[in-house]
């Protein structure tokens, strides 16, 4: 669980564990925070968008803004499931260092 300020267990699984990490970020780096509606939306074949594709999207669009970033990412995400309709809401932040 993460605490806050050592107060109670925060989020909707307070039993699940989580660990910290800090990490050197090198300017340019990228980070694309995201739900499960994005990585597992599916298109008419019952296809998932996936990390692979994910990830290949923001590695193809990296030279771009943070904006430039999210708006290459949500086009291939539309491209990709097409008329299907969504079967979960979806949320992404992108940082640009």
């Amino acid at each position: 669980y993460i605490e806050a300020g050592g107060g109670p267990p925060v989020g909707l699984f307070s039993r699940l564990k989580y660990t910290r990490e800090i990490v050197d970020v090198q300017p340019g780096s990228v980070i694309a925070i995201y739900t499960d509606g994005v990585s597992e939306a599916e298109n008419d074949r019952s296809e998932q968008f996936g990390l692979e594709r994910l990830s290949a999207v923001a590695g193809e669009a990296r030279s771009l803004s943070a904006g430039g970033v999210h708006d290459a990412i949500r086009s291939a995400l539309a491209e990709f499931v097409g008329p299907t309709p969504a079967s979960d809401d979806s949320t992404m932040i992108v940082l640009k260092f």
